[in-house]
């Protein structure tokens, strides 16, 4: 549950992007049944959260990691 609490921020970025370009390729289908659709659903749905997976590890990490380096460099030291 923490891991795809992490992947949050990133999947709410690509889920659309994910869904939108499987419904322009792939869902031109006019009659597909529910079973194949619900297939497609869970599919689309893993692939996005795969991306987002991708997506915080690569991107999200290190980036946080560079911002919490760069602002410690520049606080001054508190003092007692």
């Amino acid at each position: 549950m923490v891991r795809l609490g992490e992947w949050s921020f990133a999947f709410y970025l690509v889920h659309i992007l994910v869904m939108r370009t499987i419904e322009h390729t792939v869902i031109s289908h006019p009659g597909w049944r529910v079973g194949p659709g619900l297939a497609l659903l869970l599919g689309v749905l893993a692939l996005a959260l795969g991306i987002s997976a991708l997506l915080h590890h690569a991107i999200e990490v290190p980036a946080n990691a560079a911002i919490r380096a760069r602002t410690q460099q520049r606080s001054p030291p508190l003092s007692p």
